[in-house]
């Protein structure tokens, strides 16, 4: 299995993450990538829409199917978010950052993001990545917590896409073969290294429910553990997580 090993682009569309589903239930193989130059309804995490101009995002889906425990199957967005940020890194030489769980930052803004969707039980699973590349300052999308960014600004030149989609590809591949053979340690020690979210005070909502407390540790399924005031350890595996700002 060689991710990318098959690639579909194309100029316009919906969504590669639904390209990416059809493909799959009509038997594509996994390592299957959708590539588009332009996303019509591109969305993020919690349904948040993912706007870019035409030309000037990294917008890839690829068809996965683990053969991991469903209930670990987010260590698959933390390994992307350390993929994606090592590509740029090497092509870019910059340090990006992680903010828990599938945001990649550059000086605090957000540059890319990770969306993982599963189906038939979690034998299935399709990934989508998305990075500014070469967005100018008005055309970024609206980000209120800390604002975004793209590579172009932060590198003051244009960036090629492709070969940064080439990049993130073969770094993914990397980790996802180590998360097949489950070496899950690996995957949540590299995450730790790049993931600015820990050590700092958060501000958590998740079901329905807002705290705060101080990010300490990722457990062993990815989850953010959280340090309460009164002592307490409250693990988190799909909230929304904003560092708190004094």
């Amino acid at each position: 299995m060689r991710l990318g090993g098959e690639a579909l682009f194309r100029q316009v569309t919906g969504s590669t993450n639904d390209d990416a589903l059809m493909l799959a239930r009509l038997g594509a193989p996994e390592g299957t990538v959708v590539v588009a130059d332009y996303q019509t309804s591109g969305r993020g995490r919690r349904g948040r829409r993912w706007i870019a101009p035409p030309g000037s995002a990294a917008l890839i889906s690829l068809i996965l199917r683990p053969n991991i425990p469903p209930d670990m199957l987010p260590l698959i967005t933390l390994a992307s978010s350390s993929a994606v940020a090592r590509a740029i890194s090497r092509m870019c030489d910059l340090k990006p950052r992680l903010k828990w769980p599938n945001d990649v930052t550059i000086n605090g803004r957000k540059a890319a993001g990770v969306l993982l969707e599963s189906f038939e039980g979690g034998r299935l699973a399709i990934l989508g990545i998305g990075v500014n590349v070469n967005l100018r300052e008005e055309e970024l999308p609206p980000h209120p917590k800390g604002g975004a960014t793209s590579l172009n600004l932060e590198v003051g030149r244009e960036v090629d896409r492709f070969e940064l989609i080439e990049l993130i590809l073969a770094e993914l591949e990397a980790r996802y073969k180590a998360l097949k053979r489950w070496e899950f340690d690996a995957i949540l020690s590299e995450y730790r290294l790049l993931c600015s979210t820990l050590g700092r005070e958060v501000e958590v909502e998740e079901g329905g429910v807002r705290f705060r407390g101080m990010a300490i540790d990722l457990g062993e399924k990815g989850e953010l553990i959280v340090a309460l005031p009164d002592g307490r350890l409250r693990r988190v595996f799909d909230g929304e997580v904003s560092v708190y700002e004094i």
